[in-house]
């Protein structure tokens, strides 16, 4: 395997990339939220809003910003896109981390954590304070990553895209961050 390379993502360029891996994302995310029986709740991809409807103004919501706002990743091993990751501005004091996701045959091979890292220095690098992010109850193994670097169980936050309704069977997080020198530098390959 080839040191992973982070491409800037660009909703035009990379549509056909982006709505794979969104497709391959929310369509689990659904899913599993239809097996926890417990949680009555349902996605808004439903019969009333099908997948392919609501993906565009999800895109949107994530991969729209550019820096110092906000960036998002698609995350490329060998020649093939292995993931995808953002950080999109809430405010200039808060950033969320999004879509943080590696397809199934990349994971356990410490790119989640080259993610990870990426992000948090894209954060610092923009201004940010503060980070937050949010996971399904059913993510765990998200989880532990994310206090690994830091996180902290907090409420729900203001620009949050969890519908009220599900906001009690899900976990939010933030951390704050420490400022990095003035000579760093973005690159379009990390």
């Amino acid at each position: 395997m080839t040191a992973p390379q982070f491409l800037i993502a660009d909703l035009q360029r990379h549509q056909r990339q982006l709505t794979a891996l969104h497709e391959e994302y929310l369509g689990w995310v659904f899913s599993q939220l239809e097996l926890v029986k417990d949680l009555s709740i349902s996605s808004p991809a439903s019969s009333q809003l099908p997948l392919h409807d609501y993906l565009p103004a999800a895109l949107a919501a994530v991969c729209s910003q550019s820096p110092p706002q906000g960036i998002f990743y698609l995350l490329q091993v060998d020649g093939q896109i292995a993931g995808m990751g953002g950080l999109r501005g809430l405010s200039t004091q808060l950033a969320e981390l999004k879509r943080i996701y590696l397809r199934p045959a990349y994971r356990g091979l410490g790119l989640a954590d080259a993610l990870m890292e990426t992000l948090l220095a894209d954060a610092r690098i923009f201004g940010y304070p503060r980070l937050c992010l949010d996971s399904a109850v059913f993510m765990q193994p998200a989880q532990r990553l994310y206090r690994r670097y830091g996180f902290q169980s907090c409420a729900p936050y203001v620009g949050t895209e969890v519908p009220q309704e599900w906001q009690a069977h899900w976990c939010f997080m933030q951390r704050s961050l420490v400022p990095v020198p003035a000579n760093f530098s973005l690159k379009e390959s990390k």
